[in-house]
């Protein structure tokens, strides 16, 4: 998680997507999106709570706009050792949105 004040507001500035309370993933997805070229792909492994968190609404509205959601696996267990929070896979490609 993000606490250090400095950092915060220099996160808030360079990047969209933060609100409230977040972690350092939530920036890495934002600007791995923000490098991938259009019709490019890219997947993330990331902490489950992303696809719900009320913290994490304008991630997943950035991530809505920008790509199209190809895959997303939840997995309902512990997949690594550390850190015991779940994770899921997300698999986009940016710029081809469904439905617009």
């Amino acid at each position: 998680m993000v606490t250090s004040p400095e950092y915060k507001q220099y996160f808030e500035k360079r990047f969209i997507t933060p609100e409230g309370r977040y972690d350092s993933y939530e920036l890495f997805l934002e600007q791995g999106i923000g490098l991938t070229r259009y019709g490019g792909l890219l997947a993330f492994i990331v902490p489950s709570p992303v696809l719900t968190n009320v913290y994490t609404r304008k991630l997943r509205r950035y991530v809505s706009s920008e790509c199209a959601i190809l895959g997303i696996t939840n997995f309902g267990m512990r997949v690594f050792r550390d850190p015991t929070v779940h994770s899921c896979i997300l698999i986009l490609r940016r710029g081809e949105i469904r439905g617009k």
